[in-house]
């Protein structure tokens, strides 16, 4: 018989499943296509689990699983055939009633008695207790006393997953008393974020009570319009990421409101309204009148000075019959029958002197019944009233089907306008609740108590994700498992779809010729549950593919890494050896030729951030002939050489494609602004055209701790050969990650002097020479065996 442990997690799985059949049967009532696959999905797999969880031969469930697996795929049939009657009387008359006597079974052989439900509430980096609102903390801490519930504080430093116990913080007789306990019965997590690959595995065992976060001002419309429902409510809006797309929509709206991503308590958000040639600016309560060139610099300065951090919105007027801004917040959380349920709702009033109506400016609070009919009579405030009310639930609901079900309280903020439309300004998942804490505390206790009773576990957005790609799952796959021997050590190469099938090959029989164990994968091939992987691998001439466990060292052909934003595949095998560990985000143009040039100045270009076109014109001071390059390593936007010809006064572009343009300065000027405005440039010095023998790029490959190997037969470049491993180990001492390829671009002089105007960590885009590429690549990764 399997022990009591799994079985709780069987049963907490069919919790889940009963939730899940009863929302696909709403979904599929909807018409509702996508998300009825999804779910189903999500089912496939919780169906999946429980099995996988017993042991083979365990009695409970004997006869149960070819029942399961017959409706399953004759859902799956109808729901291709689109045939939704059938898929619903499927569910309705067979599946659901088999969950339940599934369930039914196993409550039999579970123990009957439990003592007090526990707690854990979590925060990934900060203890819990020391970063909750004081007001908040009491209240928790006196309803689960009130609902005999143990509550602990942790983060993620604080587990042992090896012994699966906590080092928890608890609070006994006014004191915070430290002690390792077992795993609790559910987590509420007060974090935000994506789930990491420790939460994940937590959360595959112990039930969450929120899995998902709602995104901030940007991405929850986004997804919202996306998906259509509700969009209407929905202010104008769009990405600040340019001045060309600033303009274009204040040329559509003479008010606008600029609001930072992560802005809240009226933080870092601007009223403007365009009046002839000035722009007046409100900052809460701060008015500013400024001249067009001033406006530019704000835009510059503040708005744009890390694109794409602010959003730009249409005004929406909003204000009482004093002339106050308002708007109404609006708490929801699950209650303890796990339903959802409004705790609080009331309007926020801001200083007349605001547009504004957060509480932290100075603003007020008032009953939200009474002040509908204030400020708009009996009849349209009960009209408002029960309006607002509906669509607190409605949209919270949506949002919930949106994010898997995964989401446990929500503060929506609803404002009606100057024409009697509603509109929906935001929601987020941690709502203040600083007038309302213990109403907050009971549901918030409630609904985990009711998460732990009933053990329902919610799939992370990372879950979905990977099945709404088509990721590999180890355990629905019927590919062979390679066979490895124990002393026998893998190096597996990360590739992309794009990934040319010649370089393949090369690395294939550079590995056969040196006898080292290789296979590819994409990021998709990874199964980060059973830490398995879909590789392919070199057999008799052709590409196998088989399931093998995670490699020993990893040559990554995507450089995708991305600390910022995290790529899947990356999280995943964060604990492997990479050949090269640098951080796509992180890659900026000036800060590595500054680090290069404090020790390799006379091989370095003198090179300068373009501000203003001016200094371009600066360096042509000093040379006919400079590079224009974007700040930034993995931008899209164009290179260009611009040399000046001194018999014309004109001067010559070239991007990339050798396409050649000639400008006036003043030509020359207009383009360089329009460019400057669109990203962050900088201008590189070459030598004068008439000293350059020729430029070119050339890869250069690590094949040891302290060696560097060119790919390149350029006799000029042996020189700079010595220096080489300098300039990358000055750039992983710099920036302390390891490197195993560099992309150099050089000019060489006819006094033979070498210039290098780049060194570029994520080695070259395209490879001449694939088979030394491979053989360099190999031989390094091999010595970090």
């Amino acid at each position: 018989m399997t022990e009591v442990k799994p079985l709780q997690q069987v049963n907490h799985i069919l919790n889940t499943l009963l939730e899940a059949t009863d929302h696909l049967v709403l979904l599929i009532k909807e018409s509702n296509s996508t998300h009825s696959f999804y779910m189903f999905s999500s089912i496939v797999e919780g169906t999946q689990a429980v099995f996988n969880t017993l042991e083979q031969n365990d009695p409970i469930f004997s006869g149960q699983s070819d029942k399961v697996v017959n409706y399953l795929t004759m859902i799956a049939e109808q729901l291709e055939k689109n045939n939704y009657t059938k898929v619903l009387e499927i569910i309705q008359f067979s599946l659901r009633p088999l969950y339940v006597q599934m369930q039914e079974q196993l409550n039999e052989v579970l123990p009957k008695h439990k003592e007090n439900i526990s707690i854990g509430i979590y925060h990934r980096t900060h203890q819990p207790q020391e970063i909750i609102p004081e007001k908040r903390l009491k209240a928790t801490l006196n309803e689960a006393a009130k609902q005999e519930v143990n509550v602990y504080f942790f983060t993620l430093e604080n587990v042992d997953f090896s012994k699966q116990t906590i080092d928890a913080f608890a609070y006994e007789n006014e004191a915070w008393v430290p002690m390792t306990i077992p795993y609790p019965d559910v987590i509420s997590n007060i974090g935000v974020g994506q789930f990491n690959k420790e939460e994940r595995q937590l959360q595959r065992i112990i039930p969450f009570t929120n899995t998902s976060y709602v995104g901030n001002k940007f991405t929850l419309p986004r997804k919202m319009l996306h998906n259509r429902k509700y969009a209407e409510l929905l202010v104008p809006f769009t990405m600040c990421v340019s001045k060309d797309k600033i303009t274009s929509f204040m040329h559509q709206n003479e008010h606008v409101v600029f609001k930072a991503l992560g802005s809240n308590r009226g933080e870092n958000i601007y009223f403007v309204r365009k009046k002839g040639a000035r722009y007046i600016i409100l900052d809460q309560i701060k008015e500013r009148i400024l001249a067009e060139e001033d406006f530019q610099s704000f835009l510059n300065n503040v708005i744009l000075a890390e694109k794409g951090s602010y959003i730009i919105q249409r005004y929406v007027h909003t204000r009482t019959k004093d002339d106050e801004p308002y708007h109404f917040r609006s708490h929801v959380q699950k209650n303890r029958e796990g339903k959802w349920q409004i705790t609080h709702i009331y309007p926020r009033i801001g200083n007349k002197r605001s547009n504004l109506s957060n509480i932290s400016t100075e603003g007020r609070v008032e009953n939200f019944s009474t002040f509908l009919r204030e400020q708009f009579g009996e009849k349209e405030g009960n009209k408002y009233e029960e309006e607002i009310l509906r669509l607190s639930l409605d949209v919270t609901q949506h949002l919930d089907k949106l994010y898997g079900l995964s989401l446990n309280e929500l503060g929506l903020d609803f404002a009606i306008d100057d024409t009697g439309r509603i509109w929906m300004h935001e929601a987020n998942n941690g709502p203040q609740t600083a007038y309302h804490e213990e109403e907050r505390a009971i549901e918030y206790i409630g609904y985990a108590t009711y998460i732990a009773k009933n053990g329902i576990m919610h799939q992370t957005s990372y879950d979905k994700r990977r099945i709404a790609k088509g990721a590999f799952v180890a355990k629905q796959s019927d590919l062979p498992i390679v066979e490895i021997n124990n002393n026998e050590q893998w190096i597996g190469i990360l590739i992309t779809k794009q990934t040319k099938l010649s370089l393949l090959e090369a690395f294939a029989r550079t590995a056969i010729e040196k006898n080292v164990n290789i296979f590819t994968f994409k990021p998709l091939d990874v199964d980060g549950d059973f830490e398995l992987i879909r590789g392919s691998f070199y057999i008799n001439g052709a590409w196998v593919q088989k399931i093998t466990p995670y490699p020993a060292v990893v040559i990554d052909l995507v450089k995708g890494r991305n600390k910022k934003e995290q790529p899947i595949v990356y999280e995943e095998l964060s604990e492997l050896v990479f050949t090269n560990e640098w951080d796509k985000h992180a890659t900026i143009r000036s800060q590595i030729l500054m680090q290069l040039n404090e020790q390799f100045s006379t091989n370095i270009s003198p090179f300068h951030l373009v501000k203003k076109p001016l200094h371009v014109f600066k360096c042509f001071e000093h040379t006919d002939s400079v590079l224009l390059k974007p700040n930034k390593l993995n931008s899209n936007y164009e290179h260009f050489d611009i040399t000046y010809e001194q018999a014309s006064r004109r001067y010559m572009i070239k991007n990339k494609k050798g396409t050649v343009k000639t400008y006036t300065e003043n030509a020359l000027r207009h383009y360089l602004n329009y460019l400057i405005e669109k990203e962050s440039y900088i201008v590189l010095e070459n030598a004068n055209s008439k000293d350059i023998l020729h430029s070119s790029s050339v890869a250069a490959v690590r094949i040891d701790e302290n060696n560097w190997e060119l790919l390149s037969n350029d006799d000029a470049l042996q020189d700079c050969k010595l220096k080489i491993s300098s300039i990358a180990s000055a750039i992983e001492k710099a920036f302390q990650t390891n490197l195993s390829e560099l992309k150099i671009e050089y000019t060489i002089l006819k006094n033979g002097e070498v210039i290098i105007h780049e060194v570029n960590p994520f080695g070259p885009a395209k490879i001449d020479d694939e088979m030394k590429y491979a053989k360099h690549m190999l031989t390094y990764a091999n010595k970090m065996l």
